[in-house]
């Protein structure tokens, strides 16, 4: 491992394992209660705010300035914070930092390098102690004006389960929680937030099962694991649908509660896990609408699509949208929308790499508002008036009407769009294209600049005159290339051959204007 010592670090100190019996502290008595009091000092008929937001290591400031009025919570995966920025913008603006222990491991401050790893946890080392967690966790505390007062657990361990995936096992999961993370909390005296999960089958047996294992060890002497002490359960979930959160986590009867009550039962004799689970509020922590209904076959949502979705703009298909329900639902205390910005190439971020709002960041501000105007912005320079050469060419998209840029890289071909932008810098294009293949690419340039590797998501069938696909044609989707090297006025974007025989289709791009700058 490239982590560096514990010894390094002078604040952390080697201790026992936890006992009942040797550490009072660490008696549930003593947790804190499980009653929620918003992060701000809000008036008592006011509700606490809902909306959180999630960051990561490459995000910037001007990212989170937008809803600086709007959330009351962020996280990032980690204990601490990512840079001085964001303890700095949450300190100033009131908003309370989550810190989390997603897998079986502690980082280095202000990193993703790891410091230590959990006991036999594929015989990584160094191995971490149960104090390494304490004053980790102590310190995240200590370093904020707004308090931290829950602590989130393990991230998806569901996906890529034992033997064939390095996830940890609801077994392996109960042993670390009742080791590391349930007496690291209470020694900083922060709520438990469960193992995040869902309504799929993977998730519900995870989940059910890690319960099953945390309560098999409320007895246990050493590292004994205390459901009581979870007082949230964390969800993820991909879908924008009204309805679909209705009838899934929104009352007694829903879909997630009966799964969890089938696979739960009477387990271990415990008449009551429904109460149990009832009488937890629900955290949204990841959610979004780019995973809505692709596994039936309905290919991934663009910005503004997501927008329109939340923004309540589909009634027919989705009521006032997925985070309306949230903000009304008793069952949902906090959700967060994955995510703000992250470098994948993905068209379900708030902001662009530069701070400025996407579509879906729009309706993030407002959700369930139809009066959200989801339409891209910059001016769209269309496929017809790029020059082409070598064998690509142009044809008409039935499904929209267009023309599209086909072949562009095939055998040495190219094709060049010409921009204008105010000022130089670096901007973010929006792209709309077609991939009906997985791991599409092409190489971009700016200008005479070099040549960078921008991959494309498939986004569904091929539209093109005398397509035979059984489904007929498909439609575009729309992605923000983040590129570099504009200088003030004429630019010109390259587009060639990448690593991939097949290539996407294009139908225009457009930059997006910087706030602030005509």
């Amino acid at each position: 491992s490239d982590a560096p010592s514990i010894s390094s670090y002078p604040t952390i100190e080697q201790s026992s394992t936890p006992s009942k019996s040797d550490h009072p502290s660490l008696q549930p008595s003593d947790a804190p209660s499980i009653s929620f009091q918003p992060s701000r000092s809000l008036a008592p008929s006011i509700p606490p705010l809902k909306k959180g937001l999630i960051f990561g290591q490459q995000h910037q400031e001007a990212s989170a300035e937008h809803f600086s009025d709007s959330v009351s919570w962020f996280y990032n995966y980690k204990q601490d914070m990512y840079g001085d920025w964001q303890g700095k913008w949450a300190d100033e603006n009131n908003i309370e930092f989550v810190p989390m222990i997603s897998h079986p491991w502690l980082l280095v401050p202000g990193t993703n390098v790891k410091l230590c790893y959990f006991e036999d946890f594929y015989h990584l080392t160094p191995v971490c102690t149960t104090q390494d967690v304490i004053d980790t966790l102590n310190n995240s505390v200590a370093a904020r004006t707004v308090r931290p007062r829950y602590l989130l657990g393990f991230n998806e361990q569901y996906n890529h389960r034992p033997p064939k995936g390095r996830d940890m096992s609801p077994t392996q999961a109960a042993h670390y929680w009742g080791k590391y993370v349930q007496p690291g909390a209470i020694a900083a005296g922060l709520e438990l937030v469960s193992p995040s999960s869902n309504q799929g089958d993977n998730a519900i047996i995870w989940f059910a099962d890690f319960l099953k294992s945390c309560y098999d060890k409320r007895d246990d002497e050493i590292n004994y694991c205390d459901i009581e002490l979870i007082t949230k359960i964390a969800i993820h979930n991909y879908d924008c649908r009204e309805s679909y959160w209705e009838e899934t986590y929104n009352g007694k009867n829903s879909l997630f509660y009966k799964l969890m009550g089938e696979e739960l039962g009477t387990y271990s004799g415990k008449m009551d896990w429904m109460d149990y689970l009832h009488a937890r509020p629900l955290w949204v922590t990841e959610t979004n609408c780019y995973w809505e209904q692709f596994y039936e076959g309905v290919p991934h949502s663009d910005s503004k699509k997501q927008c329109l979705r939340i923004s309540g703009q589909l009634p027919v298909t989705h009521g006032a949208g997925s985070l309306s329900k949230m903000e009304s639902s008793d069952k949902i205390e906090r959700y967060a929308w994955w995510a703000t910005w992250n470098k994948q190439p993905k068209p379900s971020y708030l902001t662009y790499f530069d701070g400025g709002l996407t579509p879906i960041g729009k309706a993030y501000l407002n959700p369930g508002d139809p009066s959200v105007d989801c339409e891209y912005t910059g001016k769209k320079v269309m496929a017809d008036t790029a020059k082409l050469t070598g064998v690509a060419r142009l044809g008409t998209c039935p499904t929209t009407g267009t023309m599209m840029a086909q072949w562009i890289g095939l055998e040495g071909s190219a094709g060049t769009f010409t921009v204008e932008v105010p000022k130089a810098g670096n901007y973010a294009v929006n792209t709309s294209y077609i991939a009906a293949a997985k791991g599409l690419d092409m190489n971009v340039r700016v200008n005479d600049g070099k040549d960078k590797i921008f991959n494309f998501l498939v986004s569904g069938r091929w539209c093109f005159e005398g397509n035979t696909h059984p489904d007929g044609n498909g439609e575009p989707t729309v992605v923000a290339m983040e590129l570099q090297g504009f200088k003030e006025g004429t630019n010109t974007i390259h587009l060639s051959q990448g690593t991939t025989s097949q290539v996407p289709v294009i139908e225009w791009i457009a930059v997006v204007p910087k706030e602030g700058i005509v």
